[in-house]
């Protein structure tokens, strides 16, 4: 299982991966995060049966977070495909 969190606080959001196959990983800018995370997807595809939708996107599920538009839309920018 991974974890990854952002923190959107004025002027600085914190982006952090948590897979315990790996440890943590911190990272306070955007694209870094977005780069890292897709690396590590590609990679993993299939130890974690990860899939794709039909536009070409990882289909990531959220299993909890704070009801904040915010953080939802700074998933969705993140662009993850």
């Amino acid at each position: 299982m991974m974890i990854f969190s952002i923190d959107n606080k004025p002027q600085k959001i914190n982006y952090t991966f948590f897979d315990s196959n790996i440890g943590v990983f911190n990272f306070d800018n955007k694209e870094k995060f977005r780069l890292f995370l897709l690396s590590y997807l590609k990679e993993n595809e299939q130890a974690y049966n990860i899939t794709k939708n039909e536009n070409g996107n990882y289909k990531l599920m959220i299993a909890a977070y704070k009801d904040n538009d915010d953080i939802k839309q700074q998933l969705i920018d993140l662009d993850i495909k």
